[in-house]
Parts: structure tokens; C-alpha cells; sequence
């Protein structure tokens, strides 16, 4: 197991150590998972390999945050489609990491380098271990 992905604090914990703008902490540590830009760029860049367990991940690829102490300095989102049975057109406001990309790979590259992707049971291991942290 890769213990190094294991973020210090907890979300939760992080969360009340904000102090500046919330919202750009939560572009970064809770919309920006949902985002199918930054799961392509990821996968790009990381392979097929959980960064955990270090097997292929053949199902649904979950985005896990090494830290959840940073936040999003560009803090433009925008709507993608998220339609659920009930809900078809049901929306989700994620951040617009394209256009911060563009705007400045630097930037871009910040978030990114906070961010992996691994297995769905692999991440629940890895919030359980940093909540035993507590």
C-alpha cells in the first residue's frame, strides 16, 4: 500500500481550518471529483494502476486527494449534466479545470499534483485510515 497518499487531515478537519473563501476549498476538495476533465488528465497521466493497491483499476476510477489542504485559486465552475432516473435534467457544479488548464498549466498542475486516482474500495481503506488519524 502506498501510505503516502494518505491525506494529513481529514476532510472534515480540513474544512474547518478554511478560513479564507469556502467555496474555492470546495471546488478543490469535493466538486472537483466529479470533474471528467481532471479523471481524463489523470488517467493520462497516472496509467491504469491504483495508487494504492498499484493493480489495473478496470471499474469506475475514483479521483482521491492526497490533501485536502489547498484550494482552488482560479474558482470558476461551471454545470455539467449529472441526469438520474428521477432527475434527467439534474445538474452538477464542478470546476472549470479545462479552461484554468488553458489559462495556466502552473496553475492546472498545482491541483493536479494533489490528486490520484484508485480503486472505490481502495479509497474507503485509505479514509479509514485517515480517520483513525484522528
Amino acid at each position: 500500500m502506498n501510505k503516502t497518499i494518505i491525506p494529513e487531515l481529514c476532510r472534515s478537519t480540513a474544512r474547518k481550518n478554511v478560513i479564507v473563501d469556502i467555496e474555492a476549498w470546495k471546488n478543490f476538495a469535493q466538486r472537483i471529483t466529479k470533474n471528467q476533465f481532471v479523471k481524463a488528465f489523470l488517467l493520462q497521466r497516472d496509467g491504469t494502476k491504483c495508487s494504492w493497491c498499484h493493480k489495473d483499476i478496470h471499474e469506475i476510477k475514483i479521483i482521491h486527494h492526497t490533501t485536502y489542504d489547498h484550494c482552488c485559486s482560479y474558482n470558476v465552475v461551471i454545470r455539467i449534466p449529472s441526469p438520474t432516473y428521477k432527475h434527467r435534467n439534474k445538474t452538477r457544479v464542478v470546476p472549470d479545470c479545462k479552461s484554468c488548464k488553458e489559462n495556466s498549466i502552473e496553475r492546472f498542475i498545482n491541483c493536479m499534483d494533489k490528486l490520484v486516482l484508485v480503486h472505490s474500495n481502495c479509497n474507503k481503506s485509505i479514509s479509514e485510515l485517515a480517520y483513525s488519524k484522528k
